[in-house]
């Protein structure tokens, strides 16, 4: 509705290969929409530029769309920038690699959406990979699975006792660059 965003309220299944109803309406009017907040967007895109003072209005003209390198290896201006002006150069620059991050700083990259960080301790879309997670996000904790709204998979793996006997993290099992297929 004009430069405002609202959620559909259906949801993709993907196990069942079906749609399914969103069942959130909460003032109980019958108006299943939900208003799109910056930070549902940020777990989805590289970039969108709210407008000040609301929740749910972008500046069409000002978005990068879905999770691209930027994600994961922080701002890529610099990095282009220093390719154009070395074109034959190897390797990048000007870019953060997670694989050579701390293990608590890779955590955190993938840990801003998949993590229960669900509030701000910092503006929208200000996250840089390899910055502690907690300087930009409040993790959320809450004792009941269910209402983790991402499973939080953080928090999860750090409980298990391969995460507590070694040195893995989520890139051990998981390549970010290559979609997981549901089976």
């Amino acid at each position: 509705r004009g430069n405002q965003l609202f959620e559909l309220p259906v949801v993709r299944l993907l196990p069942q290969n079906e749609w399914g109803a969103s069942k959130y309406d909460k003032n109980g009017s019958g108006d299943l929409s939900r208003e799109a907040t910056a930070r549902c967007l940020e777990c989805h895109n590289v970039w969108f530029k709210q407008t000040p003072g609301t929740i749910s209005e972008y500046d069409r003209q000002d978005i990068l769309l879905g999770v691209t390198c930027e994600k994961c290896h922080g701002p890529g201006r610099d990095h282009v920038a220093w390719h154009q002006e070395h074109p034959g150069a190897k390797g990048g620059k000007a870019i953060v690699h997670p694989g050579h991050l701390s293990r608590e700083s890779l955590m955190g990259v993938c840990g801003q959406c998949h993590s229960n960080a669900a509030k701000y301790a910092a503006e929208p879309f200000t996250y840089t990979p390899g910055e502690p997670l907690e300087k930009y996000f409040k993790i959320l904790d809450s004792p009941f699975p269910e209402d983790d709204h991402v499973a939080n998979q953080d928090e999860y793996l750090r409980e298990s006792k391969c995460f507590q006997h070694s040195e893995m993290t989520c890139i051990t099992c998981h390549d970010p660059h290559h979609r997981e297929e549901v089976a």
